[in-house]
Formats: structure tokens, sequence, C-alpha cells
């Protein structure tokens, strides 16, 4: 079974293997490793500006400190 030009049954013996040999015949430049962007592949957030603006002026008003992963925003 050929996939992604790779012989699935000759050249991979797990899917993740396959899945590996395709991500670095077909997409990575020669002589280059894949690395995880900082931010991971996209922008994903749980929580919004608002929420921490919130939760800050709770804090506030309630003269406690209110702690999260993005301190000083």
């Amino acid at each position: 079974m050929q996939i992604g030009n790779i012989d699935v049954f000759l050249e991979a013996i797990t899917i993740a293997s396959a899945c590996n040999k395709v991500l670095r015949k077909r997409f990575l430049k020669p002589d280059t490793i894949g690395l995880i962007p900082t931010g991971g592949y996209s922008d994903n957030v749980n929580y919004s500006r608002k929420s921490r603006i919130l939760r800050k002026k709770m804090g506030e008003r309630y003269c406690t400190v209110v702690t999260d992963a993005n301190i000083g925003y």
C-alpha cells in the first residue's frame, strides 16, 4: 500500500512511524528537524482578555490576590 510515496508495509511498522516518514519526506527540508512552535500550532487559550480583567477587578474589590498562569497581564 502506497501512502505519500511510502510503502507502509516495508518502511513503517506503526501508523505513527508511517505518519512521521510522510512528514519527513514531504514537508520538512533536508537536514532539518521539526520543532513545535513556542505557542503551539495555534493560539488555543482557554480564557479571554475580558475574563482576565474581570478576575483582576474582583481581586481588587475583595482585597485578595487572584493568580493565574499569566501574571502581570
